[in-house]
């Protein structure tokens, strides 16, 4: 018994592995799959999402076996993937901002693991000085200096120096990726910009047309200036503190969102990448 289950129950009644802790090689134990999962353990499910974080369970098995994911991946814990890339002389990501992002994630049971080189990716990318919206200059970075294989899995970010017009960030959720500026700010107010654009990157927006197309989720106190901090305190609201890390829970009134809630919701849709309009917010 080396997974949880006898060697009786193994051999007589489940037909798996009495050897084997994962007989069908899913990166679910055999006692997992039984017990917790309620998958065949002696069929390698390609499709299922155990966890209901988007990323099937054949797929965080594929991070897991990555010598550099390895062990950051779990087919029953929702895990988000953030690749960060930053411009040449441009400073990337704080430490001190990804330790309190990956805190609000881990205080609402959401494993966030920021690759900014320790995990095969995040980089330094060409430089250029401003990069416009409309025209979309973030999808050849997306396209050029995101391997393929993340694709669908990771959401996407890119620090750089500035953004056209007075905006301080943008996100697509066509391929959950986001730029966000850093010229003239501190670096929590770049890793509090960088939690609001992956919120749309995730789905999260103010815009009635789109609530619930291609996974879309409205709550008109997104990017808006119309619900005080107090009633809606959320990384998303426009009347946020420039520092602020983290997302609402829809309890502190009756203005307010459940962000989280949302956010897992939108976790557990099929992956849209090839097929969402590139929609900047």
């Amino acid at each position: 018994m080396i997974d949880g289950l006898t060697n009786e129950e193994e051999a007589d009644v489940y037909g798996t592995d009495p050897l084997a802790e994962d007989t069908d090689g899913d990166g679910s134990t055999d006692y997992e799959e039984l017990d917790e999962v309620g998958t065949d353990p002696l069929d390698f499910d390609h499709e299922h999402d155990a966890s209901g974080d988007g990323i099937s369970d054949a797929d965080t098995y594929w991070l897991s076996n990555d010598e550099l994911i390895a062990g950051r991946a779990h087919p029953l814990r929702k895990d988000v993937f953030v690749e960060a890339d930053w411009m040449e002389g441009v400073e990337k990501l704080s430490d001190e901002a990804k330790w309190r992002i990956g805190t609000r994630f881990y205080e609402n049971h959401i494993w966030l693991h920021i690759d900014d080189g320790k995990m095969g990716g995040g980089g330094e990318v060409e430089y250029k000085q401003v990069i416009e919206v409309e025209s979309n200059e973030l999808k050849p970075y997306f396209r050029d200096d995101m391997d393929t294989d993340r694709k669908g899995l990771f959401h996407y970010g890119l620090i750089v120096d500035e953004i056209e017009g007075d905006t301080i960030g943008f996100a697509t959720r066509a391929v959950s990726a986001f730029a966000v500026q850093t010229d003239g700010r501190g670096p929590l107010e770049i890793g509090s910009t960088f939690m609001h654009e992956l919120g749309h990157s995730f789905g999260l927006v103010n815009d009635e047309e789109l609530d619930g197309e291609f996974g879309w989720r409205h709550f008109e106190g997104i990017d808006s200036w119309d619900i005080s901090f107090s009633n809606y305190p959320s990384v998303m609201n426009y009347n946020k503190p420039s520092e602020h890390f983290g997302y609402s829970d829809g309890t502190n009134s009756d203005e307010d969102y459940d962000d989280w809630s949302a956010i897992k919701e939108l976790m557990g849709d099929e992956p849209r990448w090839k097929e969402v309009p590139w929609t900047w917010r």
